[in-house]
């Protein structure tokens, strides 16, 4: 059996985070997401591929050719034209494949259940909003497809998969409809997993994962290496510093990366913070609504509901916030942008 992660893919809806860095390269506490599930592979394969495409250098050298004994091949996606293209880039392949997603975490628990027995797909009941694929069968996969209500808890694909190398018949450019053709030759259970899913489709979703790793270790905070913690610093439950941050402000419920400097008093609450930012004095992250409704956001400019009540702001890498910024609920800074003092962010700043 070997074990396929697909990780090419440019993750257009988790920018800023992806502007420059690949989303399998996110980092989840003190690990990257493709790490997670490396570590959640040792002992269930000796060889996986990892098919690379947007900043596969980064991944290429961040991970190398081997992982802790896990012998690792990379293949090569030119272009971006979906999970199935993605996948028929391996060629010559005779074996069982273990398919993942690179950009989601999957439990130790539920890739062992995966391999167990029989060809699956693994499944998780949520209320997929529009996010997710529908699952039709009981037992047996009938068919991945759109939902036709999105106000219902359902059985959702999650995007791994146990087949053969005979999946590479199918060529089609959505991994799903090569799935759909293959359990139409051969039976496909369906497994429900058993433990935890984090799918990391927005940005937001980044935040949840490393939230609900952080409960999962039993912590109220997590502090990186180098971390200065000044004297004026107010740091509440869920905040979450990376290697060499600079706080003195208030932050809840919050990831902030590596070398940012947050020196001066603000309110970072319920945001993403990318690498190398400088937040100025009296900047401050609004992340409730007075009519306490569900956080609407744009991506890609369409209005997505984060089902989220309080949800703050996103910025990018090298970031630069003027004194006295104040952002709205669900709005995004990109990489390398600025604000000027007493700037009201409104809306997103690409």
């Amino acid at each position: 059996m070997k074990a396929v992660i697909l990780a090419a893919g440019k993750s257009t809806r988790t920018q800023p985070l992806t502007t420059h860095t690949p989303k399998p390269l996110l980092r989840i506490l003190n690990k990257t997401v493709l790490e997670h599930n490396l570590d959640n592979l040792l002992g269930l394969t000796d060889e996986i591929y990892i098919v690379v495409g947007f900043l596969g250098k980064e991944i290429r050298k961040h991970i190398g050719n081997e992982y802790k004994g896990l012998k690792i091949k990379y293949i090569e996606q030119e272009e971006q034209l979906g999970t199935g293209h993605a996948l028929t880039q391996i060629k010559n392949i005779k074996d069982d494949l273990l398919i993942l997603n690179g950009d989601d975490i999957y439990s130790r628990q539920d890739l062992e259940s995966m391999i167990k027995d029989e060809y699956c797909v693994l499944s998780k009941t949520v209320k997929p909003y529009e996010r997710f694929d529908f699952i039709s069968g009981i037992r047996k996969l009938e068919k991945i497809s759109k939902p036709k209500r999105n106000n219902i808890y359902m059985r959702v694909n999650t995007g791994c998969y146990f087949v053969d190398s005979d999946i590479l018949k199918y060529k089609h450019n959505l991994l799903t409809e090569m799935i759909n053709k293959y359990c139409s030759k051969k039976d496909m259970i369906v497994k429900c997993s058993g433990e935890y899913w984090l799918p990391i489709t927005y940005w937001w979703n980044y935040l949840e994962a490393n939230q609900y790793m952080l409960k999962k270790e039993k912590q109220s905070m997590f502090i990186g290496e180098g971390v200065k913690i000044l004297k004026n610093a107010n740091l509440r439950e869920g905040t979450i510093l990376f290697d060499n941050v600079t706080i003195g402000g208030e932050v809840v419920d919050s990831v902030i990366m590596s070398n940012t400097k947050a020196k001066h008093n603000c309110y970072i609450g319920h945001s993403v913070i990318g690498k190398n930012c400088n937040i100025g004095a009296g900047t401050i992250t609004s992340d409730y609504r007075h009519d306490e409704c569900q956080h609407i956001t744009i991506i890609k400019d369409k209005k997505i509901n984060t089902s989220r009540s309080k949800l703050g702001a996103c910025l990018g890498d090298n970031v630069k916030t003027g004194i006295n910024t104040v952002i709205y609920p669900g709005r995004k800074i990109f990489s390398d942008r600025h604000t000027m003092p007493g700037h009201i962010v409104e809306e997103d700043i690409i």
